[in-house]
């Protein structure tokens, strides 16, 4: 499943790709382990030993480019939980040059089509900080109490519910 959706944007021309794990190239995961860099402090070997061991053969890999350059980057990742299968939101990243121009909207607007298409509950783990930001997108904060928690300050759970969606949809005119 590859198909690329042209953006422009700040007179470059953006690709937005999505990949599965199992077709990932070489060179896209030694990319995507770089731009993982930025957010985590993991060296490049930790990150590739993470990815190929963490991640799902039928993961969708998002990832925005200019020209081959990864500078936005998210997973939506498949898991079983309680004999059904749901979705994570996972490691939305924006290279730190390339903050401001709308490239998280981009990829947060692809995944909710996938999240959709495939009719899936989906998940993410954010920063506290970001909550309001995620809710212009129809994420909606969870209960604690409801659900086990990973145990970090300021780490909240959020759910993807699209009557919550407070941000339209833009269309690809």
């Amino acid at each position: 499943m590859k198909f690329v959706e042209k953006k422009k944007n700040k007179n470059q021309m953006l690709s937005l790709i999505k990949v599965k794990t199992k077709n990932l190239s070489i060179k896209q995961i030694d990319k995507i382990c770089k731009i993982k860099m930025q957010k985590w402090k993991f060296n490049y070997k930790s990150q590739k030993k993470f990815l190929l061991k963490n991640y799902n053969l039928e993961d969708v890999h998002q990832m925005v480019l200019i020209k081959d350059k990864i500078i936005g980057y998210n997973c939506l990742k498949f898991i079983k939980n309680l004999n059904k299968t749901i979705m994570i939101f996972d490691s939305l990243i924006v290279d730190k040059n390339y903050r401001g121009m709308g490239i998280s909207s981009i990829i947060l607007f692809s995944s909710i089509n996938e999240i959709i298409n495939k009719k899936k509950q989906c998940y993410l783990y954010s920063d506290k900080t970001l909550q309001k930001y995620y809710e212009k997108f129809g994420w909606v904060r969870i209960n604690k109490k409801k659900i086990k928690m990973i145990k970090r300050n300021n780490i909240i759970l959020m759910k993807f519910q699209s009557k919550f969606l407070k941000t339209e949809i833009f269309n690809n005119n």
